[in-house]
């Protein structure tokens, strides 16, 4: 409570703007009724910096009444907000992100390395049709060794998660 107490003073506090938004993602894991309309205030931002942060925000906080925001951010034509939007999809397991992030490897030459394992990673934690072949088939078709050992990790975490049930 204290540290929240703290991290909410530091978001809207005189300081830097870099360490406003580290707080404000941190809020992120925090449940308190105050932090959800500060991260759509700062969502609906006009300075992409403060997108992104509240962007990762929601990707912390396992809530899914972000689902529109994030799944229209994927569409962003700002780099920064689609890379933070598909980072946020995978933990949230929006499943509705699943076709855009598969789309989104179909013309994975047009992503930069960092946007492509963004799109694995989250895919991994969402899960369900089609994903497990895409990965076979990314897989088979590189020769690169970072990305062999990465692919095998978003393999790993897939089938944890597909077999996750045993958990619940």
């Amino acid at each position: 409570s204290r540290i929240e107490d703290a991290l909410l003073k530091k978001v809207n506090g005189p300081d830097a703007p870099l360490v406003r938004r580290r707080a404000l993602e941190s809020l992120g894991y925090s449940s308190r009724h105050e932090v959800t309309p500060l991260i759509r205030k700062f969502f609906h931002s006009t300075e992409t910096e403060w997108i992104v942060s509240a962007l990762y925000a929601m990707g912390r906080s396992l809530d899914p009444q972000w689902e529109q925001d994030v799944l229209a951010s994927i569409a962003s034509p700002d780099p920064e907000i689609k890379f933070e939007a598909v980072r946020a999809a995978g933990p949230l397991e929006f499943s509705s992100a699943r076709s855009l992030l598969l789309d989104m490897l179909d013309h994975a030459e047009t992503l930069d390395d960092e946007l492509r394992s963004a799109v694995i990673w989250s895919l991994s934690q969402i899960g369900g049709e089609g994903v497990a072949e895409v990965f076979e088939k990314l897989y088979e078709e590189t020769e690169d060794d970072e990305e062999i050992e990465f692919l095998e990790l978003a393999v790993e975490n897939l089938e944890f998660k597909e077999n996750g049930d045993e958990f619940d």
